[in-house]
């Protein structure tokens, strides 16, 4: 977790990308510029984007200035290449009932105007949504839940740019998953409320058609056989996150070994969850945890 003051600087590398030149030389080939806003993503051009703040060639834009933003208070959470925005925070109707909480929605920005996300027509008792990621093809992973709920009854979908919707994480166990991250082939990624330390269930991976449990390297009880038919007889694990992938579906995440309370949580990945969903332990990152 960075400090506050640490996410708030964009880091702009530029020249020569080799490394072990003595410190007067390279520190030429960078430049450190703080940022008025708290940055949630930038793409490879270098745009960042964070609140309702696009910084764009050195020049900083306020998104709710745009066609369709309707003067909300806007949460961008991921660009692409392409100069595409994502987020939520949109409201559509100030009059509208319980306009704080129901009538938040998602929304996309094109570079020209902010549309909204509706929900799922399926979906019921007045839904938020959040757009979440948004990949290079302009295909955007989506959050729903019902107004009120914790999630257990929300949907995960992937928008596709003529805006048909595809539902994610079909046949997930033990409720919705909330996505975190979609990657150039329109896998996305994320995790259910109960992960965690303690929690039993698993993350996923999912592309649409195929949903992959995401298993932690720890001990698996029978009860988890129905998943994974890798699982040793013992102890029901702790489940973990699953924070990210690359393009070649790789999945990085973080959870711990044993079900407690005060486990410490370690960094996994997944290099092939289609071949083996159970997380390669990375270790702790120079974590010191304490024993006794």
């Amino acid at each position: 977790m960075l400090s506050s003051q640490a996410a708030r600087i964009a880091i702009i590398i530029a020249g020569s990308p080799f490394l072990g030149m003595n410190s007067a030389i390279a520190g030429t080939f960078y430049s450190i510029t703080p940022l008025p806003f708290q940055p949630a993503d930038l793409n490879n051009f270098g745009d960042v984007v964070g609140q309702h703040y696009l910084w764009h060639s050195g020049t900083l834009f306020d998104i709710r200035t745009f066609p369709g933003a309707t003067d909300s208070t806007l949460n961008a959470r991921g660009i692409n290449d392409n100069g595409w925005i994502v987020g939520d925070g949109l409201r559509l109707d100030p009059s509208a009932p319980f306009y704080q909480f129901g009538n938040n929605r998602g929304f996309i920005f094109d570079r020209t105007q902010v549309t909204p996300i509706l929900p799922t027509p399926a979906i019921f008792s007045m839904p938020t949504t959040a757009a979440i990621d948004i990949n290079n093809r302009n295909q955007v992973v989506v959050n729903e839940q019902l107004f009120g709920g914790t999630g257990t009854l929300g949907n995960t979908v992937r928008i596709e740019p003529d805006r048909t919707s595809i539902p994610l994480f079909r046949g997930a166990q033990f409720g919705s998953v909330n996505a975190t991250a979609i990657n150039a082939q329109g896998q996305a990624v994320g995790f259910t409320l109960s992960s965690g330390r303690t929690g039993p269930s698993p993350a996923y991976r999912s592309d649409g058609t195929n949903t992959i449990p995401l298993i932690s390297p720890g001990y698996c009880s029978i009860f988890f056989d129905f998943i994974v038919s890798q699982c040793e007889p013992g102890i029901s694990p702790p489940q973990p996150s699953a924070n990210g992938l690359n393009d070649r579906g790789q999945v990085v995440g973080a959870g711990a070994l044993i079900r407690a309370n005060e486990a410490p949580i370690r960094a996994l990945i997944w290099e092939d969850p289609a071949v083996n969903p159970i997380a390669k332990d990375l270790g702790s990152l120079g974590q010191v945890v304490s024993e006794g």
